[in-house]
């Protein structure tokens, strides 16, 4: 499940946990050179 949400542009930290039976909640904390965490960071501006 970690290899889905990992970040292919940056060396990210990924944590997958199991919130309910069946239910996964994906965390991925972004490099700050991350060019695909700047962009979203700029877009929501």
């Amino acid at each position: 499940m970690a290899a889905v949400v990992a970040c292919p542009d940056c060396n990210a930290d990924v944590a997958v946990a199991e919130v309910a039976p069946g239910y996964f909640r994906g965390v991925v904390n972004h490099d700050d050179s991350c060019p695909w965490c700047a962009a979203l960071k700029r877009d929501l501006r």
